[in-house]
């Protein structure tokens, strides 16, 4: 594999990543200004009838419920499954590509390439801290896809409850057991650290020419 495909191939990837990073940037923006335009028109008719300012809230808590709770949850979590994709698709797609086009796993996920790079492809990416960050990642993920964000099992998962935790863009409920994305900051974080994980790669890969 040349070093011209290795540098054209971490551009697209790079260039994939940007676009994420762009999408986030302009779903934050249509959010908050969905947010602020509801607070305004909610702060009009109590101006209007300010005697019943608690029925007015009472009356638009559904939508408040929807604009600030749901909106984020839906588009945040969306995309961060979708980034986590982009990056668990570009490890297969390298090795694969080392692996002279040919499928190498039964398997396809971030553990068999990591064993690939290493075993086959002798990438020793030194990386003990930033693998285990990206189980972390992982461990989110898949508590968002396979248990509809619920972090308990079982009443009781504190190993998960901790990861949760550690981010504080993310909000745990401890009485439901329900977790969910409520700042971007998390995705513009991993977005951040599968670009430096991948980019690493692509150095350790050229390295070897």
């Amino acid at each position: 594999m040349h070093n011209g495909w290795l540098d054209l191939y971490k551009h697209l990837i790079v260039f994939q990543i940007k676009n994420f990073e762009d999408y986030i940037s302009e779903s934050q923006k249509t959010i908050k200004s969905i947010q602020k335009k509801f607070e305004n028109n909610v702060k009009n008719e109590i101006l209007k009838n300010p005697k019943d300012k608690e029925g007015i809230e009472e009356y638009f808590s559904d939508d408040y419920q929807k604009y600030f709770e749901s909106f984020p949850k839906i588009a945040y979590s969306s995309l961060f499954i979708s980034l986590y994709s982009l990056f668990e698709h570009s490890l297969k797609d390298i090795c694969v590509s080392f692996g002279k086009g040919k499928s190498i796993f039964k398997k396809p996920g971030i553990n068999e390439c990591k064993e690939y790079l290493n075993k086959e492809l002798k990438i020793d990416l030194d990386l003990t801290e930033s693998w285990n960050e990206l189980i972390n990642y992982k461990k989110v993920r898949d508590k968002m896809i396979h248990a509809d964000s619920i972090w308990i099992e079982n009443n009781r998962n504190e190993e998960m409850k901790l990861i949760i935790m550690n981010y504080s863009s993310l909000k745990l409920d401890n009485d439901t057991g329900y977790f969910y994305i409520k700042d971007p900051v998390f995705l513009f974080e991993f977005t951040k650290f599968i670009k430096e994980y991948l980019i690493q790669i692509f150095k350790k890969l050229k390295e070897k020419k």
